[in-house]
């Protein structure tokens, strides 16, 4: 909540990051006054960080304001606007993922967030794949990812990092594939299946 009659210097956010290829996410805060002689929100200040690297955990990062005339000195703002992306102009790629938790005026780096993690389902997509399917959300415990014809041939195997893999299934032919998501051990913790059409 933006604070009455005041004019904050930064903000503050708590983010992760998981991009695909070279990316990057953008976290912009634009502070507005209500111009009451043209109906309409005026710029007053605007803030904004980007995040290039992996960031499998929380971080948090912080930005200065800058006041845009006629406010450079003077004025309140009295509504703030928001915007997450992840994925950032020329850099876009598909799949890119950004978490943005405990956003603040002011910095507030210095009192770590409580990271709350709820049981997330394994997701994997796209499905129906063409060259790549990314598995998300799998097992902590999860070691390897092993992809099986219907006949029950092995035809593919990735390793899992941090709870993801991304699979190359460019030199398999169209059709429908089970996949097992396998422990260090070679116990199997969970299964699906997918197709691929070209």
């Amino acid at each position: 909540m933006l604070p009455p009659n005041s004019r904050p210097v930064s903000f503050s956010a708590w983010v992760k990051y998981l991009p695909q290829g070279v990316d990057s996410a953008e976290i912009k805060i634009k502070l507005y006054k209500w111009n009451v002689t043209f109906q309409q929100p005026q710029d007053v200040a605007h803030a904004e960080f980007y995040v290039h690297t992996t960031d499998s955990v929380y971080n948090c990062h912080s930005k200065n304001f800058t006041y845009v005339p006629p406010f450079t000195t003077s004025g309140f703002p009295d509504t703030a606007s928001v915007y997450i992306s992840s994925s950032y102009q020329n850099d876009t790629t598909a799949g890119s993922i950004v978490r943005v938790d405990d956003i603040a005026f002011g910095n507030q780096c210095t009192v770590p967030v409580n990271e709350i993690k709820p049981a997330l389902e394994m997701t994997f997509y796209p499905n129906p794949a063409n060259d790549n399917i990314r598995f998300t959300w799998l097992s902590a415990d999860a070691d390897r990812i092993k992809v099986f014809e219907t006949t029950g041939k092995m035809v593919a195997a990735e390793a899992v990092n941090n709870s993801f893999a991304w699979m190359d299934v460019k030199s398999l032919s169209p059709g429908i594939y089970l996949f097992g998501v396998y422990d260090a051990n070679n116990k199997i913790i969970s299964s699906g299946k997918f197709s691929i059409v070209r």
